[in-house]
């Protein structure tokens, strides 16, 4: 479980950070200077850090709003490629016609059909099973896909498809693609 991070005058402190590949595992410290930007709106809010998003889970919107501002920092609206990817596990009919336009929709990522399809395969079962648990019906992203993968995946295979499932999330940085993001 990934314990709420704590936001200070200019770093952001995880005293508990669950995914074993990420830069601040187990625990770790990011400086405000580091930070390349901050999605408050994301579920959970994210930071973008080098060639990583780290998640905020339990920091509100205005906590970073005021962090943002006091650090000088970029606020930005980013989509989760993973959202579409993960669709067909949510909790609610899949009508073909919607897979075809989330196919489409990833294509602006630069990921193929044939790409998405062998990918949604590879996290098929644990997806299935982690939203049986969570009855998801609305929204599953990259937060939910590392969560349902980290339980029970050998270390190395983990390692490999965190790296991975970063490259995917780190490409709303490269698209123009923002119709897709849902408004509270």
């Amino acid at each position: 479980m990934v314990a709420r991070p704590r936001l200070c005058w200019s770093t952001i402190e995880f005293s508990y950070y669950d995914f074993p590949p990420a830069g601040i595992y187990p625990h770790g410290l990011v400086r405000a200077r580091d930070i390349e930007e901050i999605d408050p709106y994301a579920w959970p809010p994210t930071i973008k850090v080098k060639r990583e998003i780290l998640f905020l889970p339990g920091v509100s919107e205005p906590e970073l709003r005021r962090f943002a501002e006091h650090n000088r920092l970029p606020l930005a609206r980013r989509s989760d490629p993973w959202t579409l990817i993960l669709s067909p596990f949510l909790d609610a009919e899949f009508i073909p016609e919607q897979q075809e336009e989330t196919l489409r929709a990833l294509q602006a990522y630069g990921l193929t059909p044939r790409y998405v399809r062998r990918l949604r395969e590879r996290v098929r079962a644990r997806m299935l099973s982690y939203n049986t648990f969570v009855l998801e019906w609305a929204r599953l992203g990259h937060w939910d896909v590392l969560t349902a993968l980290r339980a029970g995946s050998p270390a190395p295979a983990y390692r490999r498809f965190y790296r991975e499932s970063m490259r995917i999330a780190l490409r709303a940085y490269r698209s123009p693609v923002r119709t897709l993001i849902r408004q509270a």
